[in-house]
């Protein structure tokens, strides 16, 4: 779209919901529109206000290109908690950008070459962390980061700032904490949730919601069904595994709450056929396993509606993780405990196999009647005692994280280890919130949302994020951590805001997460799969320790190791090769 002035020209991918108030204020001031979208308005408050302080009026999601006709400059703007992708690459003064790297390598400047430090972040988290990408000399904007490009006697000048910093948001609500009683403080975050809530409601096409059971979804269909007259459309989609399936809670919720709601039991055929599809889908190697569940439930929705709201994002700002949890226990007991203490805690842990803490783990349960649900049970217990021998709070965070503890192992290429957010675990602050906002700025935008806007666009689904309106994020950090964590339990203040809407028992059940039975479809229905795509003559052409994949592979096989994330990941790079570079 072009400016009425014609100086400015933009490319734009995204929603700004804030736009009618914008716009209203623009046509004071004696502007006047040509049409009535979000676009042409973010377009002349570029020209009127300036970049920078227009895109910090805008409340949304977006990733957008403007051109300045005069000055021959481009800037790329993303949204302040990275929304929306974009991916840019700059060599031979010619800068590319798009928000999928398959566009990138449509353009016929990008080289197929795979990054070193991208595939060692990968191999490592699962996901490559911005700025970094798969590819050599491609890179991500990061959230709220504005790149400028200003082309001067033949030669292009590339400079990153920032607009806006997750960090700083959150070190100024620590700074400014809400005042007054806890229902006081319940009341603000209440509204400041549902006015996001309100603001994406708004579109002129069918819209309806992500309906896990879980608190978050249920939180935000409440608030939309408190904000509609008429039935909201809820989706979620079952599975026949137990520990995998939350239909039963949110068949419940929708019913108490009055919602349309449609459920569909995925069958391991649904599933299956999704795994071809991908490395289209993810067009960087992605290993998280519910990008699966993720597809399916985007694509149930889509055939009501074009619009979804979802509940991401209420995990890293009001303390969903079980780690941070487990970072309470280290801070407050574990911490008092001398190294060699924790070393011999974490060697009687590991003593047992993951296999053998299952076996104990199922035995609990039915002596306790069901109530016990937690899936690979095993394994996180083996996480957690890994972490015991970690002398700092990073290194922590980095065993709780890691899919392959130590890349160096599967990926002799890089020596060294990676760590993630120096900036954020060098502030004074409690390791819980330093864990916070590490998953904020790296597995939120770079796994969550990833997963979310993918699965999403790849059926034509519009998915908005409610709890990652800024204003949502900055008055989060203004509550005291007893609305976060506090004996035992996780989100303190969204469990306190959903039960004044619905009864505790409708949502206060286990934790499961977003999951599907992987490992039981490795050892069957996906065997000759997997084993095509881990030949080892093609895990060395990688530079991968074909003998340590192997190896992890078998143990999966005999049941000696009861966690696919670590094979998944291999098998999703290998997939991703398969799909972009062989060919």
């Amino acid at each position: 779209m072009h400016s009425a002035s014609g100086r400015h020209s933009i490319c734009f991918n995204g929603e700004i919901y804030n736009f009618p108030q914008i716009r209203a204020e623009l046509e004071s001031n004696g502007l006047r529109f040509r049409g009535h979208c979000d676009t042409e308005v973010l377009l002349e408050g570029i020209e009127y206000y300036g970049l920078r302080e227009m895109v910090s009026r805008c409340i949304g999601m977006f990733a957008f290109a403007v051109w300045n006709h005069e000055s021959r400059s481009l800037a790329l703007v993303r949204d302040r908690l990275g929304i929306k992708p974009l991916y840019w690459s700059f060599s031979d003064e010619k800068l590319v950008f798009g928000s999928e790297l398959k566009s990138l390598l449509a353009s016929g400047f990008v080289r197929r070459d795979i990054d070193r430090g991208g595939l060692s972040q990968y191999l490592t988290f699962g996901y490559v962390p911005a700025p970094l990408s798969i590819l050599q000399n491609v890179h991500k904007l990061n959230p709220g980061e504005i790149l400028t490009a200003t082309s001067k006697s033949g030669f292009l000048d590339v400079s990153l700032g920032r607009y806006w910093s997750s960090l700083d948001a959150a070190l100024a609500g620590r700074a400014r904490p809400f005042e007054g009683s806890e229902e006081s403080m319940l009341d603000q975050i209440d509204e400041v949730i549902g006015s996001a809530v309100s603001d994406r409601m708004i579109a002129d096409v069918p819209l309806g919601a992500f309906l896990s059971g879980g608190i978050d979804s249920s939180l935000i269909v409440a608030m939309m069904q408190e904000r509609s007259a008429v039935p909201i459309k809820t989706f979620t989609i079952g599975f026949n595994e137990e520990l995998f399936d939350e239909s039963d809670a949110a068949r419940a919720i929708a019913g108490h709450l009055g919602t349309d709601h449609t459920e569909l039991v995925v069958t391991p055929e649904d599933s299956l056929n999704v795994i071809p599809t991908l490395p289209d889908l993810y067009d960087e190697p992605f290993a998280d396993s519910s990008q699966i569940p993720t597809f399916l439930v985007s694509k149930l929705a889509r055939t009501e509606v074009t619009v979804s709201l979802s509940g991401d994002g209420g995990d890293e700002l009001f303390g969903g993780y079980n780690r941070y949890l487990a970072s309470l226990q280290i801070t407050n007991r574990l911490a008092r405990v001398p190294a060699p203490f924790r070393n011999l805690i974490s060697s009687g842990v590991q003593s047992m196999s993951p296999s053998g803490w299952d076996q104990l783990y199922k035995y609990a349960r039915s002596m306790s009647f069901g109530r016990l649900r937690k899936r690979q049970f095993g394994r996180l217990i083996h996480k957690l005692a890994q972490a015991l021998r970690v002398q700092d709070s990073q290194g922590f965070y980095q065993k709780m994280v890691s899919l392959w503890p130590d890349a160096s192992q599967v990926y002799p290429a890089i020596p060294h280890g990676n760590r993630l957010d120096d900036q954020v675990f060098s502030q004074d602050l409690s390791l819980p919130e330093k864990m916070f906002l590490a998953d904020t700025r790296s597995y939120l935008v770079d796994d969550i949302l990833t997963k979310v806007d993918r699965a999403s666009m790849g059926v034509s689904l519009e998915a908005r994020v409610p709890f990652l309106d800024h204003r949502v994020y900055e008055s989060a950090w203004r509550l005291p951590m007893s609305l976060r964590l506090d004996n035992g339990l996780t989100k303190i203040a969204l469990r306190k805001l959903l039960n004044r809407r619905m009864p505790m028992h409708l949502y206060d059940g286990p934790k499961k997460g977003f999951g599907v039975p992987i490992i039981d479809w490795l050892r069957h229905d996906l065997r000759d799969w997997a084993e095509s795509l881990l030949r080892p003559a093609d895990l060395e052409g990688l530079g991968l320790n074909a003998k340590l994949i192997q190896t992890e592979w078998q143990n999966l096989l005999s049941r000696s190791r009861y966690s696919s994330a670590p094979i998944w990941c291999i098998l999703m790079l290998r997939a991703w090769q398969e799909r972009w570079i062989k060919n």
